[in-house]
C-alpha cells in the first residue's frame, strides 16, 4: 500500500490491496519536511523527512469505500504493524516510511 503524493501535493492511495507494503512516495527533488507536513495536514504527522505517522481514520477514508475485504486486510496490516512498534499507542497512528522518488 502506497500513499503517493502527486505533483499537486495531494496524497492518494495506490496499490490499496498490497498489505505487505506501507510507505509514502514523494516525487520531489528537495526533501522538504514543511511541504510534506502541509501535504499531510489532516492525514498524518510528519516525523522529519523519513516518516509520516498516518491517522488510522484518515487511512481508512483514503481506501476504497464499502469494501469489507479491504477493511479486513487493513485491520490485519495494522495488527502486524502494532507488533513491530509501528503504531502509536495513544492515537493509533501508523508509521509509514517516506520514499523520495525524484530522479
Amino acid at each position: 500500500m502506497i500513499i503517493a503524493v502527486g505533483h499537486d501535493d495531494r496524497p492518494e492511495l495506490e496499490d490499496a490491496m498490497d498489505f505487505g507494503t506501507f510507505k509514502v512516495s514523494v516525487p520531489w527533488v528537495v526533501r522538504d519536511a514543511g511541504r510534506l507536513a502541509r501535504a499531510f495536514t489532516g492525514i498524518g504527522e510528519v516525523d522529519g523527512t523519513d516518516y509520516v505517522w498516518i491517522d488510522k481514520d484518515a487511512l481508512d477514508a483514503l481506501g476504497p469505500p464499502n469494501d469489507p475485504l479491504w477493511r479486513e486486510g487493513l485491520s490485519r496490516m495494522l495488527h502486524v504493524a502494532e507488533t513491530h512498534g509501528w503504531v502509536e499507542p495513544a492515537s493509533g497512528a501508523v508509521r509509514a516510511h517516506v520514499e523520495w522518488t525524484a530522479a
